[in-house]
């Protein structure tokens, strides 16, 4: 009776397991198939708009119009400063901006993918544009106005960056 037991235990979860990685499977062979989407939107969207200067970096499509000053790169706890607009692509009316006189703030490691990965193309004072396929922002949720699936465009002014400043854990207090 007990070896049934551990039997029926040992071939339900080998079945969990083996369903798992299908699961995975499948959800990167639709994410895979939804960038490819989004990848020919966004270039026919760049080609019909006439934009030059464009650069594409692990399915992320960007435009630095003024890569800003210092040499630290950023880091996943800094807080950033900034102002910037972002809408879905080609649609004239922002889901949101922050272009008046106090900038926005936000923890670069708190962001989604597309965000994450364009901040650090630029430093403090740095102006850039990001086209942010689907994959690497809300994917295939809506949230607020933005439709599931949607491509995002964001013009980003890097105001400043401050860097976390970790504890000293090496001198413990007395």
């Amino acid at each position: 009776m007990l070896k049934n037991k551990i039997l029926f235990v040992a071939i339900a979860f080998a079945m969990v397991l083996s369903s798992c990685g299908k699961d995975e499977t499948e959800y990167e062979d639709i994410r895979a198939a939804q960038l490819k989407i989004d990848t020919k939107i966004i270039q026919q969207y760049i080609a019909d708009q006439k934009l030059t200067e464009f650069k594409q970096s692990n399915g992320l499509f960007y435009q630095i119009i003024n890569p800003g000053t210092g040499t630290d790169v950023l880091k996943v706890k800094d807080t950033l400063s900034v102002f910037y607009d972002g809408r879905v692509l080609g649609q004239p009316k922002a889901f949101d901006s922050v272009a008046t006189t106090t900038p926005r703030i936000l923890i670069l490691g708190s962001l989604f993918q597309g965000l994450e990965q364009g901040f650090p193309l630029i430093r403090k004072g740095g102006k850039m544009r990001l086209i942010i396929p689907s994959t690497m922002a809300y994917i295939n949720r809506q949230v607020g106005t933005i439709p599931p699936n949607s491509v995002l465009d964001f013009n980003i002014n890097l105001v400043d960056v401050k860097p976390r400043i970790e504890p000293n854990t090496n001198n413990p207090k007395p």
